[in-house]
């Protein structure tokens, strides 16, 4: 556990330095934590969760996604609206790791006036390890971008 801690971290720290393309925040929902996200252009960005799943018997949860943004499908006064989809990959710590592909789709709403966004996802699963299996996760969160 110390492990992976470390890796997300040595992962998320550099990102820091990028400047307003880098958020970090919280996602409510299946699972619930912290949310972090790098834009890489303005159509595409990494998302990562490292959270908490409350499904079963509880775990703990980290996702990546790649994620590509269509903008302005809805037209907006002031901000930018974004419809988002992408691709991914979870991995959950219970009893024994539990690994798989995740497809999040979604809506996330960037403020004119200050570096913070607002989103919904939902994400259907397929469990690859140890068994296949289908799930969903979903959540709404909130970053601010440094």
């Amino acid at each position: 556990m110390k492990r992976l801690l470390v890796i997300v971290g040595l992962v998320i720290l550099p990102l820091l330095s990028f400047g307003k393309s880098f958020g970090v925040g919280i996602i409510a929902g299946e699972p619930t934590g912290l949310s972090f996200k790098y834009f890489m252009s303005q159509e595409t960005a990494i998302d990562l969760a490292v959270a908490w799943s409350f499904t079963g018997k509880g775990s703990f949860h980290l996702h990546g996604d790649f994620l590509w943004h269509i903008p302005e499908i809805f037209k907006v006064s002031a901000g930018k609206f974004f419809f988002f989809f992408g691709a991914g990959a979870y991995f959950k710590i219970e009893e024994q790791g539990k690994m798989g592909i995740r497809i999040p789709v979604g809506l996330s709403y960037m403020f004119e006036k200050a570096p913070v966004d607002i989103f919904i996802e939902i994400a259907p699963l397929m469990g690859l390890y140890p068994e296949t299996r289908l799930g969903l996760n979903g959540g709404i969160g909130v970053r601010f971008f440094f």
